[in-house]
């Protein structure tokens, strides 16, 4: 009896340094949002015109690569295929560049975020038609979340505020800017 009581004095006394090393591994494990990560993926997503009274409606598609320029910000752009649904259909082409931080992570598998930033869309004809032009500014703010899938990919999902508009460089008579909310979704891969 005497020496299972010293066995397992023994065995507490020399496990415990070595499981208190393996959680102080595991707190070490370095972050999907830690400075210097990449990541890469497809995205795609839906903006239906909610303010002006018009009926367009955007839908997009590409991929998106975010930098960790500090802890949980990222720098992000977006290389997208639109296509607009409007009373002269067209297909467009735009880039976005945002600011993205992960405000909150109750644990490591989920993120949320906010984000903002400001982007160019090139139609293939005017947007939107008739008196809007093909050069196209836009402005983005917004949040979601992302949630850890394992082996380092990430599924993310949000919504934004989508604002769309020449800013008036071809006169006031040209610039009918379309605002509306945006849903979009994708996977992203760290590396």
């Amino acid at each position: 009896m005497m020496t299972s009581v010293v066995v397992l004095v023994m065995v507490a006394a020399l496990g415990s340094p070595l499981m208190g090393a393996e959680k102080m591994a595991m707190d070490e494990e370095p972050s999907a949002f830690a400075e210097g990560n990449w990541t890469i993926g497809p995205i795609g997503g839906y903006i239906a015109e909610s303010f002006g009274g018009n009926d367009e409606e955007l839908y997009f598609g590409g991929a998106a690569v975010e930098y960790y320029a500090w802890d949980d910000i990222a720098i992000v752009g977006e290389f997208l295929g639109y296509y607009i649904d409007q009373s002269e259909d067209t297909e467009g082409l735009g880039f976005n560049l945002l600011g993205r931080w992960h405000f909150w992570k109750p644990c490591k598998a989920v993120a949320l975020y906010v984000e903002a930033g400001a982007g160019l869309i090139e139609g293939f004809d005017n947007i939107p038609s008739p008196n809007g032009t093909y050069h196209n500014f836009t402005l983005h703010a917004g949040g979601g979340f992302k949630i850890n899938l394992g082996d380092n990919v990430n599924f993310l999902a949000g919504g934004r505020y989508f604002h769309l508009s020449n800013a008036s460089i071809h006169g006031a008579d040209r610039n009918p800017s379309l605002d509306g909310f945006c849903g979009y979704g994708g996977v992203l891969i760290n590396f």
